[in-house]
């Protein structure tokens, strides 16, 4: 009995060793440029209420993966900046509002990050709308199958900016596709 539960230690001991070499790759993994990811937005992000430089948190809503390896987990916090919040004219014009991602938390440490930029205007933007759901519906389905798609939809439709008189904005959950313009180590 006693050999019993020596072995079940020793293979306890083996493999929570071989957990902590994992995280520890984790953070010496390189995300390379080009890897997309999805966040939801924790907050409404309105030309009525920020302005260029306002900062903002949202969640990544699936793993952020290199090699196999985790290099950060679904829900963690992700934090952004408005780059441009502008109304449109009280007559003309349109409403613009663009963003981009600074920083992952990852094992409690920011890590700096260089994303694209989500933007949007107010005005005509049912065709970019129709193609951005359909690309995202799309990628939803490679990934997860039909209910993927379902919600690749979304995804395309949270891009798609909301105007209301001569103001643009993104409802806080909103479901927005990045892309990182440089290699990201976690």
């Amino acid at each position: 009995m006693k050999s019993i539960t020596l072995k079940l230690a020793s293979a306890m001991a083996m493999t929570i060793a071989m957990l902590g070499a994992q995280i520890a790759l984790a953070t010496n993994v390189t995300v390379p440029a080009g890897t997309g990811f999805l966040v939801r937005t924790t907050q409404t992000l309105s030309t009525d209420n920020v302005s260029s430089g306002h900062r903002f948190t949202a969640r990544l809503e699936a793993d952020l993966v290199a090699d196999g390896i985790v290099v950060a987990p679904r829900g963690s916090t992700v934090y952004g900046v408005v780059t441009q919040a502008k109304k449109s004219g009280r007559m003309a014009g349109t409403a613009n509002l663009s963003f981009t991602l600074t920083d992952i938390m990852i094992n409690n440490q920011l890590r700096p990050v260089v994303t694209s930029e989500v933007s949007g205007a107010s005005a005509n933007t049912a065709g970019k709308t129709a193609g951005t759901t359909a690309r995202a519906a799309a990628i939803g389905g490679l990934v997860s199958g039909s209910s993927g798609a379902k919600d690749g939809a979304k995804v395309g439709l949270g891009v798609s900016m909301l105007s209301r008189g001569n103001s643009a904005s993104v409802p806080s959950g909103s479901i927005l596709d990045f892309r990182l313009l440089q290699p990201f180590s976690g």
